[in-house]
């Protein structure tokens, strides 16, 4: 019989194993992966499902994380945002411009929005907070929070993904030229834009945040349907960086040591047409 203490750890290595692979798995590729017991992972296996935390496909018998689950994880990085200056720029960023804006964050190799707030719109842009986006390298978010990453931790990271890419099968990743002129003109002009990259018919803007508090990397990023990001793409650039640059002077008022790391600013409207043509 396992131990309370061997069975919690199982079920979060299994938890983790989801997370990693992001596909559904078989019991023998759970116990394989994890070098555990074949019968203690069917027995963790059987009770998460029982409990309604997995799925089981009843003709391939694979489980997946059930939509329970995901909603458990996704309100534990919301709720530590939620009440601090950069949830509530974000509120106030999703009221101007009511399309869906998100708070995200590097989860490994990919994306994970830690808080939401969706636009009041019948097409909004549905994002689900705490359920990992794609590779950061095929995103707007993505490339805009690797921008915040030095030289050899960026290459680190790139390599990385092109070798889980590989080894998953999920595809190919992007030029290498394209990547890093994204990230480029995202430490240059302080924010990213880019329609159809990651989801047909979707376009996205994206801002780096200063780091403050514990340092973590964080971006803000407003994302639609092409038709209306077009539309309103200057205003909603407008808006993220005077947002950001507000939230960079509150954070040096309230926490001066150390200081919030700044983030390029705007350099002139040109720019911004140029970014929303594209």
């Amino acid at each position: 019989m396992l131990t309370v203490s061997r069975s919690v750890d199982r079920v979060f290595q299994i938890i983790e194993l989801f997370a990693a692979q992001r596909r559904p798995l078989s019991a023998t590729e759970i116990h394989q992966a994890l070098r555990l017991p074949h019968s203690s992972a069917v027995s963790v296996l059987a009770r998460l499902t029982d409990l309604g935390y997995l799925n089981q496909n009843s003709e391939t018998k694979r489980f997946f994380p059930s939509l329970r689950l995901r909603r458990l994880c996704g309100s534990v990085p919301e709720a530590v945002v939620r009440g601090n200056p950069i949830a509530s720029m974000a509120d106030r960023i999703q009221c101007a411009v009511d399309e869906t804006t998100t708070i995200s964050r590097l989860d490994g190799l990919f994306t994970l929005p830690v808080y939401v707030r969706s636009a009041s719109h019948a097409s909004a842009w549905s994002v689900d907070p705490g359920l990992p986006g794609g590779l950061a390298t095929h995103s707007v978010v993505g490339r805009t929070l690797l921008s915040m990453l030095g030289e050899t931790e960026l290459r680190q990271f790139i390599q990385r993904a092109h070798q889980w890419a590989v080894r998953t099968r999920h595809g190919t990743l992007p030029e290498s030229q394209e990547l890093f002129r994204a990230i480029e003109f995202v430490r240059e002009h302080g924010f990213l834009c880019r329609f159809h990259l990651l989801f047909q018919g979707i376009g996205a803007i994206s801002a780096p945040l200063p780091r403050i508090g514990d340092g973590e990397r964080l971006a803000v990023t407003v994302a639609g349907s092409v038709e209306r990001m077009q539309r309103r793409g200057r205003q909603i650039i407008h808006t993220l960086i005077q947002e950001v640059n507000a939230l960079e002077r509150h954070t040096s008022r309230v926490e001066p040591t150390p200081r919030a790391e700044p983030v390029p600013g705007l350099r002139n409207s040109t720019t911004i047409r140029a970014a929303v043509a594209v």
